[in-house]
């Protein structure tokens, strides 16, 4: 064997079932044809009829099905205009998400959403999973499930050009969170895992369609340092508190993230514990 010689031809074994038979495809042809004219099969052009111009993306998918491609994705139709969902028995589309599975079937609902309606639907299933995941969470075990369902929810419909949904749903969570109306002190949730996380509302450097500022969204993610001194409230804004210190005379120093810091008048030390950060 001369190892620089060219290859040959392959064997004819191995080219034997490369092709049907011409037997066959003759005996079938009827069949064939039958088919073809049922199903509607249409001729594409072949890498050999096609310009080195023209994508093989081009060939397969239509152009206006490609992308996402603003407020709704286009379910991508094949050229032969076949049902492939129909014929594979998958034409019943998900309306309903589980807690236990919520993500891949937001998800799948968004992907096969064709009106506003259902968009909606999906986000206000998926915004009371988010509220019984922190209702019924023992201090803060599904605090990072919850967090997951909402950064899911925020990306997906960014993406669909629907900021509003997720603002108006965050606006009202963080009111439920500090009222107390999700089954005790939450507000853990909020600094921890939505303001630290970059969970807040969608401004307009995220989506060009969203009407929230980044003023407006900072103001919406601002947390507080709660005193209470014999039943009298004191409060002040700030980001996130990151260290106190005592300054003497009655006076406490707070450190705080986002915004300026705080100096606020205690009785004494003992008082400390009473604070609180929501």
């Amino acid at each position: 064997m001369d190892p620089d010689a060219p290859i040959g031809p392959p064997a004819e074994i191995l080219l034997r079932f490369s092709n049907p038979p011409e037997a066959l495809i003759a005996k079938a042809k009827s069949e064939i044809e039958a088919l073809v004219d049922a199903a509607e099969i249409k001729k594409g052009p072949f890498p050999s009829q096609v310009s080195s111009t023209c994508s093989l993306t081009s060939m397969i998918v239509p152009a206006k099905a490609q992308g996402r491609g603003g407020r709704r994705k286009e379910p991508v139709k094949p050229l032969s205009g076949l049902d492939i969902d129909s014929l594979l028995g998958e034409s019943k589309r998900p309306t309903t998400i589980s807690p236990d599975n919520a993500v891949p079937e937001f998800k799948q609902i968004l992907a096969t959403a064709d009106d506003d309606a259902t968009i909606e639907g999906a986000a206000k299933q998926m915004g009371e999973i988010v509220r019984k995941l922190i209702r019924d969470s023992f201090a803060d075990l599904f605090y990072a499930r919850a967090a997951e369902n909402l950064r899911v929810m925020r990306e997906e419909l960014i993406s669909l050009e629907v900021p509003a949904l997720y603002n108006k749903f965050l606006t009202g969570l963080k009111k439920s969170i500090l009222s107390g109306e999700l089954d005790g002190d939450r507000r853990e949730m909020w600094f921890r895992h939505i303001v630290v996380g970059h969970l807040g509302l969608v401004t307009q450097d995220e989506s060009e369609v969203s009407e929230v500022t980044a003023d407006e969204a900072k103001a919406v993610s601002l947390t507080f340092v709660v005193l209470m001194l014999g039943g009298i409230r004191m409060v002040t804004d700030c980001w996130l508190v990151c260290g106190v210190s005592w300054l003497g005379a009655g006076k406490a120093h707070f450190s705080c993230v986002g915004s300026e810091d705080a100096v606020l008048l205690l009785p004494n030390k003992a008082f400390w514990p009473r604070i609180l950060v929501g």
